[in-house]
């Protein structure tokens, strides 16, 4: 069935494209009826092989599938094929079967969460708009990365100094399960790190189970993270697994920890120490190989020192610590994000946005991200479709980030808002290295360069600079420049040095010293 929509209404769904996967029409009537109260587009499908067509030929933001069709295998060859073209498309399993091996065999093929029929229409809608609100990781791997479907990093964009020392760390402790505890404000990407955690280490190939604490209701917790036994209470007509069977072998990621009730608490302690999980309606406990990650936007500290938070538990929780930084505290990283936003959603949404203005770039730059980079990503979403094609100005763009904005605090206002010292004016340079080229199979096309100096170099009208009165450190600044020019070439060549060495149209040997005096200092 091609794409159906509800007419009018719901402008900031109706992009979101959505397949549905059901052998039984009055299910598949039923899940299309909340999609278009919604507002989202959907296709239909009433077989897997119907279905694995209509993936192949399209793109889809969501799947929601039965697990059992025309074959006992069906809702798994739907997910597979889901998974195969986009490894981050969420997929929601629906299915009559509820049992441990049929959820286990879900979760572990990448489903993003299953819920049982006759399921009701909140909890449809809200799993739904959950899944779509998830931060769409596309990254950009670190140097000396390999492909990106080989990439444990993948759907990280950034080469900061500070997110290359959290890689460093990544992959220092892939090795070990130690408990990880990521902190960090909403909207950084904490779920994106905890995740090549996961696929870095032995366990990469096993189940990644995230759990968002702070969405279950506290009557709920212990019977989604232990499960239960039928008949052990009035509505447990099946067994069902709890996240941490689903999780055995694999990682179990505990998002916003420091919303986890203070009696569930105690329950995770033992969990943590004994290594056993014990389901609602069991006698006994049974044992659970799983590695734990966790993470929250709230002072754990300071929630221990109030009684909100078990000290002992915190301590279990904190043998790796990683804090992610706002997107504030990474400015250099800005504008590769917006480039990769505008392609994607270019690609996406069928538009043509060719470029940024300099006063565009500039309030861009200048504005604290409260929301980080979700904040980002869904400001350019707007724009990109707001705008269609051209240049995004400065009026393009909302009239908090314009005009800097209420949530602009002193403590939030980056660097090159103050212009008055030399260091201020480098997140304020603006240039590009010539796109990659990409493959012709699956790359959206990229953004047009600006004008090109005669040494190739794609440079905008931003690295037009104003001198300050006290004057500017001009070797100083050059060798920013030259840094930063090398950073983006060996991102974009993915660590081979001299692939970077012709981007930069430079001898190899010529590069690789560089690199050895860069790490001398």
């Amino acid at each position: 069935m091609d794409d159906q929509t509800m007419s009018g209404g719901f402008k900031a769904r109706s992009h979101k494209r959505i397949l549905v996967v059901d052998d039984e029409v009055s299910v598949r009537l039923a899940i299309e009826t909340v999609l278009r109260k919604r507002g989202y587009r959907y296709s239909s499908a009433q077989s897997a092989a119907e279905a694995r067509e209509l993936i192949e030929g399209n793109d889809y933001d969501m799947v929601i599938t039965d697990w059992r069709m025309e074959n006992r295998n069906a809702g798994l060859e739907v997910i597979r094929a889901a998974i195969a073209k986009n490894p981050d498309t969420p997929v929601l399993v629906i299915t009559a079967f509820a049992n441990v091996h049929g959820a286990v065999s879900a979760m572990r093929a990448g489903a993003y969460e299953y819920i049982e029929k006759p399921f009701s229409i909140d909890e449809l809608e809200e799993t739904i708009d959950t899944a779509l609100r998830r931060p769409r990781p596309r990254l950009m791997p670190p140097e000396g990365s390999g492909p990106a479907s080989d990439n444990p990093f993948e759907g990280i964009i950034g080469s900061d100094p500070s997110i290359r020392r959290i890689f460093d760390i990544v992959n220092t402790i892939s090795d070990t399960d130690a408990t990880t505890l990521l902190t960090g404000e909403t909207g950084t990407g904490k779920e994106l790190f905890a995740r090549a955690i996961h696929r870095t280490s032995r366990r990469g190939a096993k189940a990644f189970v995230p759990v968002n604490c702070g969405a279950i209701p506290e009557s709920l917790f212990e019977a989604e993270l232990f499960g239960y036994r039928k008949g052990s209470f009035t509505d447990a007509k099946a067994d069902r697994p709890g996240r941490f069977h689903i999780a055995d072998g694999g990682s179990i990621f505990l998002d916003e920890i420091g919303d986890l009730p203070l009696s569930m608490q105690v329950k995770l302690l033992r969990v943590l120490q004994d290594k056993e999980v014990q389901r609602i309606g069991d006698a006994q406990p049974s044992p659970v190989d799983v590695r734990v990650i966790a993470a929250t936007h709230h002072d754990l500290e300071a929630a221990v020192a109030k009684g909100a938070f078990r000290e002992d538990l915190y301590y279990r929780l904190n043998v790796i610590h990683i804090e992610i930084p706002a997107l504030r505290e990474r400015p250099s990283d800005i504008l590769t994000l917006i480039a990769h936003f505008i392609r994607h959603f270019n690609a996406s949404d069928r538009r043509n946005i060719t470029d940024v203005s300099v006063e565009a770039q500039r309030a861009l730059l200048s504005y604290s991200w409260p929301g980080n980079i979700r904040e980002l990503e869904n400001t350019i979403e707007r724009v990109v479709i707001l705008k269609r094609e051209g240049s995004v100005d400065l009026e393009d763009l909302p009239t908090k980030i314009r005009r800097g904005g209420p949530e602009v605090r002193a403590s939030h206002i980056m660097p090159a808002v103050a212009l008055s010292t030399p260091d201020a004016l480098q997140p304020l340079l603006v240039y590009h290295m010539p796109p990659a080229a990409p493959s012709a199979a699956s790359a959206p096309p990229p953004i047009p360069a600006a004008p090109t100096s005669n040494e190739g170099v794609a440079v905008s009208n931003a690295l037009r600079l104003t001198l300050p009165a006290e004057g500017v450190n001009l070797k100083t600044l050059i060798e920013q420049i030259e840094n930063d020019l090398i950073d983006q070439a060996l991102a974009q060549s993915e660590g081979v040095v001299s692939h970077a060495a012709r981007l930069l149209q430079m001898n190899r040997t010529t590069l690789v010293e560089r690199l050895r005096k860069r790490e001398a200092e």
